[in-house]
């Protein structure tokens, strides 16, 4: 009885049940205790894959405080603020957080191997092709959020709360360079993250859950989403939250011309085939 319990679970190779799972694409079949182990492998790949990064990242604080400085440096201030370090701790703590963000970016495609050859291998055939779609254009979208806040978004940020800071009568010559680096690198990666809303949405769609008429009809509603995500995922300023909010509600728009326009297509195999 104990085999033939274990016949079902894991089929050996060339049974009925085996073929079947590998027919459309799916990885053969395996024991539960199995596949907990090729987690913990890659629970394991991931943390060691961020570790490293992290050390790299560290080594390199020093050129990384120069690249994340360039927004400030292009946001046109007639006087440049000046970086302070106002505690012994403070550039630990900046490199640290530096390490902690960039790590995270850097070891990203690693992290994504890994899980992929968890996850890809029981999939379909069709659901590998979109995940590698949505993987695609994901990526795309994330590194499109961060470039547009690193060259555009954040300069004009900068400029428009120093000229708010100085307005209300607050010297702008000197910032803590703890509270910039916080700033500049939750801005960008808040941005890069709010970019992935077209792929969420647009696979909502592929699933049939929503359509353009739902899309379209949800509007409104869509844009107090946009400000409250731009909110969570940027630091706490409304001109921040403003400027991440308005390309969100573009991209909105533009996933809802997609959905129409794939029900367009549908519609006109359909008329195909009728």
């Amino acid at each position: 009885m104990e085999n033939s319990k274990d016949d079902d679970v894991h089929p050996d190779p060339g049974t009925e049940l085996y073929d079947e799972a590998l027919a459309d694409g799916g990885g053969p079949i395996k024991p539960f205790l199995g596949h907990l182990e090729d987690l913990r492998w890659v629970l394991i790949r991931c943390v060691a894959a961020v570790g490293v990064a992290m050390v790299v990242c560290l080594i390199s604080a020093k050129s990384l405080v120069w690249v994340l400085q360039l927004p400030l440096l292009s946001s046109g201030l007639e006087v440049v603020p000046d970086l302070m370090s106002l505690g012994p701790t403070t550039g630990f703590i900046v490199a640290l957080k530096m390490a902690m963000y960039g790590g995270l970016i850097v070891a990203s495609p690693f992290l994504v191997f890994f899980i992929g050859q968890f996850v890809i291998p029981a999939l379909k055939n069709s659901e590998k092709k979109f995940l590698f779609i949505a993987f695609g254009v994901g990526t795309g979208l994330f590194f499109l959020g961060v470039a547009l806040c690193y060259f555009y978004v954040a300069p004009i940020g900068i400029r428009a709360m120093a000229n708010f800071s100085s307005w209300l009568g607050f010297a702008i010559e000197n910032w803590k360079a703890e509270s910039y680096f916080d700033f500049i690198t939750k801005f960008m990666l808040g941005m890069g993250a709010s970019f992935e809303m077209p792929v969420i949405v647009l696979s909502l769609v592929k699933i049939g859950l929503v359509d353009y008429r739902n899309l379209a009809g949800f509007r409104r509603y869509m844009i107090v989403i946009c400000m409250v995500i731009s909110a969570i995922l940027t630091p706490q300023d409304i001109i921040s939250m403003v400027m991440v909010a308005i390309p969100l509600i573009v991209l909105y728009e533009i996933c809802i011309w997609i959905a129409w326009f794939w029900f367009r297509k549908e519609q006109k195999e359909a008329e195909k085939e009728a």
